[in-house]
Protein backbone atom coordinates (compact mmCIF):
# COMPACT_ATOMS: atom_id res chain seq x y z
CA UNK A 1 0.00 0.00 0.00
CA UNK A 2 1.18 3.46 -0.86
CA UNK A 3 1.22 6.16 1.81
CA UNK A 4 -1.62 8.69 1.86
CA UNK A 5 -0.85 12.36 2.53
CA UNK A 6 -2.86 15.50 3.17
CA UNK A 7 -1.15 18.88 2.89
CA UNK A 8 -2.38 22.34 3.81
CA UNK A 9 -4.63 23.74 1.11
CA UNK A 10 -3.19 26.55 -0.98
CA UNK A 11 -6.59 28.29 -0.83
CA UNK A 12 -6.32 28.52 2.96
CA UNK A 13 -2.77 29.84 2.66
CA UNK A 14 -3.87 32.51 0.18
CA UNK A 15 -6.63 33.53 2.60
CA UNK A 16 -4.07 33.97 5.41
CA UNK A 17 -1.83 36.03 3.11
CA UNK A 18 -4.81 38.24 2.25
CA UNK A 19 -5.58 38.74 5.96
CA UNK A 20 -1.96 39.67 6.66
CA UNK A 21 -1.94 42.15 3.78
CA UNK A 22 -5.16 43.77 5.06
CA UNK A 23 -3.53 44.15 8.47
CA UNK A 24 -0.47 45.65 6.78
CA UNK A 25 -2.62 48.10 4.81
CA UNK A 26 -4.40 49.16 8.00
CA UNK A 27 -1.02 49.73 9.68
CA UNK A 28 0.20 51.81 6.76
CA UNK A 29 -2.95 53.88 6.99
CA UNK A 30 -2.43 54.52 10.69
CA UNK A 31 1.30 55.22 10.67
CA UNK A 32 2.02 56.93 7.35
CA UNK A 33 -1.00 57.80 5.28
CA UNK A 34 -3.23 59.19 8.10
CA UNK A 35 -6.47 58.73 6.16
CA UNK A 36 -8.11 56.83 9.00
CA UNK A 37 -6.35 58.40 12.01
CA UNK A 38 -4.39 61.65 11.98
CA UNK A 39 -1.73 62.75 14.48
CA UNK A 40 -4.33 64.92 16.26
CA UNK A 41 -6.25 61.74 17.19
CA UNK A 42 -3.38 60.50 19.36
CA UNK A 43 -3.10 62.12 22.76
CA UNK A 44 0.02 62.22 24.96
CA UNK A 45 2.74 60.21 23.21
CA UNK A 46 2.01 59.78 19.50
CA UNK A 47 5.47 58.23 18.90
CA UNK A 48 4.55 55.28 21.16
CA UNK A 49 1.33 54.76 19.25
CA UNK A 50 3.24 54.88 15.97
CA UNK A 51 5.78 52.32 17.24
CA UNK A 52 3.07 50.00 18.52
CA UNK A 53 1.04 50.31 15.32
CA UNK A 54 4.18 49.78 13.26
CA UNK A 55 4.93 46.60 15.14
CA UNK A 56 1.41 45.14 15.32
CA UNK A 57 0.28 46.27 11.87
CA UNK A 58 3.64 46.20 10.09
CA UNK A 59 6.14 43.69 11.42
CA UNK A 60 3.66 40.99 12.43
CA UNK A 61 1.69 40.99 9.13
CA UNK A 62 4.95 40.86 7.16
CA UNK A 63 6.12 37.87 9.20
CA UNK A 64 2.76 36.13 8.72
CA UNK A 65 2.79 36.81 4.97
CA UNK A 66 6.42 35.60 4.66
CA UNK A 67 5.66 32.36 6.50
CA UNK A 68 2.53 31.75 4.40
CA UNK A 69 4.37 32.43 1.12
CA UNK A 70 6.97 29.83 2.13
CA UNK A 71 4.14 27.41 2.89
CA UNK A 72 2.49 28.31 -0.43
CA UNK A 73 5.61 27.16 -2.27
CA UNK A 74 5.92 23.96 -0.22
CA UNK A 75 2.65 23.24 1.67
CA UNK A 76 3.21 21.62 5.07
CA UNK A 77 2.17 18.04 5.72
CA UNK A 78 -0.98 17.82 7.84
CA UNK A 79 -1.40 14.04 7.79
CA UNK A 80 0.47 11.03 6.46
CA UNK A 81 -0.79 7.50 6.86
CA UNK A 82 1.42 4.58 5.87
CA UNK A 83 1.84 0.96 6.96
CA UNK A 84 3.99 1.88 9.98
CA UNK A 85 2.78 5.26 11.29
CA UNK A 86 0.06 7.88 11.28
CA UNK A 87 1.93 11.19 11.27
CA UNK A 88 0.35 14.61 11.79
CA UNK A 89 1.50 18.19 12.32
CA UNK A 90 2.04 19.66 15.77
CA UNK A 91 3.18 23.02 17.05
CA UNK A 92 3.51 26.24 15.12
CA UNK A 93 5.49 24.75 12.23
CA UNK A 94 3.65 21.45 11.58
CA UNK A 95 6.38 19.37 13.25
CA UNK A 96 5.54 15.69 12.73
CA UNK A 97 4.23 13.50 15.54
CA UNK A 98 3.79 9.80 14.80
CA UNK A 99 1.50 7.16 16.23
CA UNK A 100 1.86 3.52 15.12
CA UNK A 101 -0.76 2.63 12.51
CA UNK A 102 -1.60 -0.57 14.40
CA UNK A 103 -3.48 1.64 16.92
CA UNK A 104 -5.68 3.26 14.24
CA UNK A 105 -9.26 2.15 14.86
CA UNK A 106 -11.54 4.14 12.54
CA UNK A 107 -11.52 6.73 9.78
CA UNK A 108 -14.68 8.69 9.12
CA UNK A 109 -16.14 12.02 8.11
CA UNK A 110 -17.16 14.18 11.04
CA UNK A 111 -19.75 16.88 10.56
CA UNK A 112 -21.33 18.96 13.28
CA UNK A 113 -24.18 21.38 12.87
CA UNK A 114 -23.76 24.59 14.84
CA UNK A 115 -26.44 26.09 17.01
CA UNK A 116 -26.42 29.39 18.88
CA UNK A 117 -24.67 27.92 21.93
CA UNK A 118 -21.76 26.42 19.97
CA UNK A 119 -21.23 29.07 17.29
CA UNK A 120 -17.86 30.40 18.39
CA UNK A 121 -14.73 30.98 16.28
CA UNK A 122 -13.04 27.91 17.74
CA UNK A 123 -15.96 25.70 16.76
CA UNK A 124 -16.40 27.09 13.25
CA UNK A 125 -13.11 25.45 12.23
CA UNK A 126 -14.35 22.15 13.67
CA UNK A 127 -17.57 22.04 11.64
CA UNK A 128 -16.33 19.17 9.55
CA UNK A 129 -13.35 17.13 8.67
CA UNK A 130 -11.59 13.82 8.59
CA UNK A 131 -11.80 12.04 11.95
CA UNK A 132 -9.34 9.31 12.92
CA UNK A 133 -9.75 7.48 16.22
CA UNK A 134 -7.12 5.42 17.97
CA UNK A 135 -7.35 2.63 20.57
CA UNK A 136 -8.21 4.08 23.98
CA UNK A 137 -6.17 1.53 25.90
CA UNK A 138 -3.09 1.81 23.72
CA UNK A 139 0.08 3.28 25.14
CA UNK A 140 0.08 6.32 22.83
CA UNK A 141 0.02 10.08 23.28
CA UNK A 142 -3.46 11.11 24.43
CA UNK A 143 -3.17 14.73 23.34
CA UNK A 144 -0.86 17.20 21.63
CA UNK A 145 -0.64 20.89 20.81
CA UNK A 146 -1.42 20.77 17.13
CA UNK A 147 -1.02 23.04 14.16
CA UNK A 148 -3.76 25.03 12.42
CA UNK A 149 -6.51 22.83 11.04
CA UNK A 150 -5.59 19.83 13.20
CA UNK A 151 -7.05 18.79 16.55
CA UNK A 152 -5.85 15.83 18.57
CA UNK A 153 -7.08 14.90 22.01
CA UNK A 154 -8.12 11.74 23.83
CA UNK A 155 -7.11 9.53 20.91
CA UNK A 156 -9.21 11.44 18.36
CA UNK A 157 -7.54 13.24 15.45
CA UNK A 158 -9.54 15.73 13.36
CA UNK A 159 -8.22 17.24 10.14
CA UNK A 160 -10.36 20.26 9.24
CA UNK A 161 -11.84 20.28 5.77
CA UNK A 162 -11.16 24.02 5.50
CA UNK A 163 -7.39 23.47 5.68
CA UNK A 164 -6.97 20.16 3.82
CA UNK A 165 -6.12 19.84 0.16
CA UNK A 166 -8.00 16.54 -0.21
CA UNK A 167 -11.68 15.68 -0.16
CA UNK A 168 -13.17 13.98 2.89
CA UNK A 169 -14.63 10.90 1.19
CA UNK A 170 -11.47 10.40 -0.84
CA UNK A 171 -9.41 10.58 2.36
CA UNK A 172 -11.56 8.08 4.24
CA UNK A 173 -11.44 5.59 1.37
CA UNK A 174 -7.65 5.94 1.06
CA UNK A 175 -7.08 5.43 4.82
CA UNK A 176 -9.45 2.46 5.36
CA UNK A 177 -6.99 -0.15 3.99
CA UNK A 178 -4.51 0.83 6.72
CA UNK A 179 -6.94 0.04 9.55
CA UNK A 180 -6.20 -3.29 11.25
CA UNK A 181 -9.34 -5.24 12.03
Amino acid sequence: MQAFEIHVSRRALLFFILCALIMLWFGLEIVWLHNIFGPEDFVAQPILVYLAAGFFFGVIPLLIAWKQVKHLINPPLMLRVDAENVTFGTGFGYRPLSIPTKHLKTASVGVSTPDASTLRPGNIIGLGGLVLTFDKGADITKGAITSAGIKYSFGRLVISRLYANRGLKESVEAIKPFIKK
